[in-house]
């Protein structure tokens, strides 16, 4: 059994001798050496906001489609493949698969604005109870 995971880690290092990361850095801090800059310098950058695709997928699709997280309840909505020669049963389940969703979206949003509100409200009273104020990111005294 020491010898297989000796042999394991030893693929693993060996691979990790001939990735073309290892002259550079590990990869874990690739993503920190390019967040980490000035803050002046991401003030002067332009907002790069994701842009949403506006493809829909076609009626005639052969797959359930996977849509982008909603902001609001954090899941991901689903466009459920109606093939045509769907049965009773099949249509049946197809519903209460979307009711289940609608159902989940409804929750979890108003659970997490509920959330927010309770947490942003515990956040002022914490800073009064220490005779603190809100302040903005440029460190001026909010609303």
């Amino acid at each position: 059994m020491a010898s297989k995971a000796a042999a394991a880690t030893a693929g693993c290092l060996t691979w990790r001798l001939f990735s073309p990361f290892t002259l550079h850095a590990p990869p874990c801090s690739l993503s920190a050496l390019t967040i980490r800059q000035c803050s002046s310098k991401l003030a002067t950058q332009p907002d790069k906001t994701p842009k949403r695709s506006a493809f829909r997928p076609a009626a005639s699709s052969t797959h359930d489609w996977i849509g982008p997280p909603n902001p609001l309840s954090n899941l991901r909505p689903i466009v459920y493949h109606v093939p045509g020669n769907e049965s009773e049963l099949e249509k049946r389940l197809r519903h209460l698969r979307q009711e289940t969703e609608d159902w989940n979206h409804d929750f979890w949003t108003k659970q997490n604005i509920s959330y927010s509100k309770e947490k942003d409200a515990f956040i002022f009273s914490s800073l009064k109870a220490k005779g603190l104020s809100v302040r903005d990111e440029q460190g001026r005294p909010g609303p």
